[in-house]
């Protein structure tokens, strides 16, 4: 992996574009935090409206780790309401095809990283799960995020190598965590299902398994996947449900891979 303020600066560089261009210098602590607060003034329409609306109560969320959504919503005097709101010809949000257009969280495979979190986020949640790859793909975790709506733990892979889009995100990971009734991971798993189905056409979804999970020598931990198969990747959707011996907390776990991201996941350990 590429040393971590290489990584830092480059996306640095990257997040404040054409605006400075000309005039990049280095950041103070103070205009870091800056960035910390504003960095979403720059999202799209879409994004702003996605984190600002309560799809269940049908309004503006009050929700306070949210607040900045709506403001920002008022200033652009925007109406979220799905039913009125027309999404731009053009959004910043650069997506690759319309093959993975299934959002976690707001964050499409094809979109910039950076779009989404700030250079000092990315950096501060990398994990080196997977440092005995190749360095094509960075990997991110991000454990309750304030902007998160649904899901208490999402991950990212993104290619650092990319010449056309800076970051492009290949692949998305969400997890919800069930800490009394895995009937409700089950529930939730096929509303999920659903989902994929009507957003995605013609699709091949391969019958649900249910599998003992391998980290569990007594064999009391299962787990139920239903997966997609896109034209590029995929889409999985599974239940952990987890015994008590195991220590882990059963979670509902949506993944959207491409192929490429799941090739490089699938390499043997880099001598």
């Amino acid at each position: 992996m590429k040393n971590l303020f290489y990584i830092y600066a480059v996306i640095l560089i990257s997040f404040i574009g054409t605006s400075c261009t000309n005039n990049l210098t280095v950041q103070s602590s103070q205009t870091l935090e800056t960035e910390e607060d504003d960095y979403y003034k720059e999202w799209s329409d879409e994004i702003i409206c996605y984190k600002a609306w309560d799809k269940y109560d049908g309004q503006l969320t009050d929700d306070p780790d949210l607040i900045q959504f709506v403001q920002i919503v008022k200033e652009r005097n925007l109406d979220c309401n799905p039913d009125n709101f027309v999404k731009e010809n053009e959004s910043i949000i650069k997506v690759k095809d319309d093959n993975f257009l299934f959002p976690i969280e707001g964050i499409n495979i094809g979109n910039d990283v950076d779009l989404h979190f700030t250079p000092s986020e990315i950096v501060r949640n990398m994990t080196n799960n997977y440092s005995h790859l190749s360095d094509k793909f960075l990997h991110v975790r991000f454990d309750g995020h304030h902007s998160f709506k649904m899901y208490d733990t999402v991950e990212i892979v993104f290619n650092q190598n990319d010449m056309k889009i800076p970051f492009p995100i290949g692949g998305v990971v969400g997890f919800i965590y069930y800490d009394e009734d895995i009937e409700d991971c089950y529930k939730d798993k096929q509303k999920v299902v659903d989902k994929i189905i009507m957003a995605f056409k013609d699709v091949e979804m391969q019958e649900p398994k249910v599998l003992t999970h391998p980290e569990d020598k007594t064999g009391k931990s299962k787990y139920e996947v239903n997966k997609i198969n896109l034209e590029d990747g995929f889409a999985r959707v599974t239940c952990y449900d987890m015994s008590e011996e195991v220590k882990i907390t059963d979670a509902l776990v949506l993944e959207i891979m491409s192929n490429e991201v799941n090739d490089w996941l699938s390499q043997k350990k880099i001598n």
